[in-house]
């Protein structure tokens, strides 16, 4: 079985030390727990269901096919170039502004989550929405293409009225929120152009881009996701502009501590 070992991810320092200046050809013998602190990277290492990992007692021996090593870029026009497209960035101070907008907006996209979901469970619970739930537990059951008891159904019922109360509420909202194609097709072309950048690869032209957008969305899954996420940020801009928010400032450990909390 072929697999790939990050030094940096071996939990046994020992070993870590040994593998460290490994070259093609040379061989060592492994317990596959000690690869990963993760058991899907155990069961990759040597080719097993992440299910039968715990049925593995033995070693085994990794022979060493290729080294892959990681360096550090030259801060140059080059690499700037490269990132984030030619002539777009060209001093290292402008490359580490570009980076901080860059990351500011995962971070941006992070609150906005939790403020939908903060939305969402205030509408829920402001307009109580009754709904016929004797019927719902019945229907669930029938429904489900696998058996389900009425004890499964109890224990998760109060997240699927909730789930249920919200689409009630949110089709409401959509009458007032209109997605046109050409703005799915910019939208894709937007995506297209982050995942490039984040892959070192310079954006194609708009010509290429709309063509690769028109393609993509043929997939009518793939359609349905990006239209579901274009609607989501119009949807984010309704509650920005007819909500008054009261925003506060925290760090990330501070942000993590709270969407976890929830």
């Amino acid at each position: 079985n072929n697999s790939v070992v990050i030094i940096k991810s071996v939990t046994d320092k020992k070993v870590q030390k040994e593998l460290t200046g490994a070259k093609a050809g040379d061989v060592f013998t492994l317990d596959p727990k000690v690869v990963s602190e993760y058991e899907s990277d155990q069961a990759q290492a040597i080719g097993v269901e992440e299910s039968d990992l715990n049925n593995v007692i033995a070693q085994f021996k990794y022979t060493v096919e290729k080294v892959n090593r990681v360096i550090p870029a030259d801060m140059n026009q080059e690499f700037f170039d490269k990132i984030f497209g030619e002539g777009a960035v060209t001093s290292e101070k402008d490359f580490k502004a570009k980076v901080a907008e860059e990351l500011n907006k995962g971070l941006v996209n992070d609150s906005d989550r939790k403020l939908k979901a903060d939305i969402q469970e205030a509408l829920i619970e402001k307009l109580k929405l009754q709904l016929p739930d004797s019927f719902l537990k019945k229907w669930i059951k029938v429904s489900n293409e696998k058996p389900i008891t009425d004890e499964q159904i109890e224990k998760e019922y109060d997240m699927y009225a909730k789930s249920l109360q919200w689409q009630l509420i949110e089709n409401i909202e959509a009458n007032e929120i209109k997605v046109e194609f050409d703005e799915v097709i910019d939208y894709t072309k937007g995506l297209l152009t982050q995942q490039m950048q984040s892959m070192g690869m310079p954006a194609n032209d708009d010509e290429q881009l709309t063509q690769t957008a028109q393609s993509i969305l043929q997939n009518q899954e793939e359609a349905r996701r990006i239209y579901g996420a274009l609607y989501d940020s119009k949807l984010m801009e309704v509650y920005k502009n007819n909500c008054k928010l009261k925003e506060k400032e925290v760090s990330i450990e501070e942000f993590e501590k709270i969407v976890s909390a929830k």
